[in-house]
C-alpha cells in the first residue's frame, strides 16, 4: 500500500489478477492474463495462481452464464517454462526470451482472437 495526495492505494492485482467482473453485461469479453487461467504448466502449479484460477474461473463462469461469449488470452507452456511457474516472473536475465515468447504468444492469441470476432 502507498499514499497518493493523502489517499491509501493498492495495486489492483490485489483485489483480483483478472478484474473480469467488470465485464459484467457484455456479450463479448477477451480476457488477457498473465496468469494461466485454464493451462497448465510445466510443473506444480503455485498455491496462490491455484487460487486466482479458482476465484477467476467462477466469474468467468458467471459471465457464460449470463450470456457472455469469452476469449482467453494466457501464458502457454513456453512462457510458463520461462516464469518458472511464476516463481520467476521479474527475473531479468530472461527478459529477453520473455519477449521472444510473448511475441509468438501475441501472434497466435490475434489469430485466435480475429476468428473469434469473426
Amino acid at each position: 500500500m502507498i499514499g497518493i495526495d493523502g489517499r491509501r492505494c493498492i495495486d489492483g492485482g490485489l483485489r483480483d489478477p483478472l478484474h473480469a467482473d467488470l465485464a459484467r453485461g457484455h456479450e463479448t469479453v477477451i480476457a488477457v492474463s498473465c496468469f494461466p487461467l485454464t493451462a497448465e504448466g510445466p510443473g506444480p502449479i503455485h498455491p496462490a495462481t491455484s487460487a486466482q484460477q479458482r476465484t477467476t474461473n467462477a466469474v468467468l463462469r458467471d459471465l457464460r452464464d449470463q450470456g457472455a461469449r469469452i476469449a482467453i488470452v494466457e501464458p502457454d507452456e513456453e512462457f510458463l517454462a520461462i516464469g518458472a511457474g511464476g516463481e520467476r516472473l521479474m527475473d531479468m536475465f530472461r527478459v529477453g526470451e520473455a519477449y521472444l515468447a510473448g511475441t509468438r504468444l501475441g501472434a497466435r492469441a490475434a489469430r485466435g482472437i480475429a476468428a473469434f470476432r469473426g
